[in-house]
């Protein structure tokens, strides 16, 4: 297991919550078949299709929080936004590397040293923030 589900911080929308939740458990189960892999235990296929399944459903993630954002006028979404389109990009090029070289390092990498700290950090400021803002509980300023 990459990320315990003890250590992925709360905010105070449970729809967030509950979709940070699955998206732990998605990185989890590739990063397992990473393993797997290579060990020799795995195919590309079964990795290619976990990360899509990944890809997606960080997709949607991204999109139901911008949707609320939109909603809720909420005047950082602009920022916030920003830093979903950045994650992104960069899922998609880990992904275009990995497809290009087939090296699992490539993959394993990324899920060690940049995805579980990029998640907890995102969810503590952006997603913290949100949280509150669509909850009522914090006021901010327009400019």
């Amino acid at each position: 297991m990459l990320i315990n589900h003890n250590d992925i911080p709360q905010v105070s929308q449970d729809f967030m919550n509950n979709t940070h939740s699955e998206e732990v458990d998605i990185i989890n189960r590739i990063f397992d078949e990473i393993l797997l892999y290579e060990k020799g235990e795995s195919s590309v296929d079964k990795v290619d299709t976990l990360y899509q399944e990944w890809v997606k459903h960080t997709e949607e993630h991204f999109s139901r929080e911008e949707v609320e954002m939109l909603d809720a006028e909420f005047p950082a979404f602009n920022m916030h936004k920003q830093a979903h389109d950045q994650a992104l990009v960069q899922m998609d090029e880990v992904f275009n590397a990995w497809k290009k070289d087939s090296d699992i390092k490539i993959l394993k990498g990324y899920f060690i040293e940049a995805v579980p700290q990029w998640l907890m950090a995102h969810i503590s400021s952006m997603d913290a923030m949100t949280a509150n803002f669509l909850g009522g509980g914090m006021m901010m300023h327009r400019f």
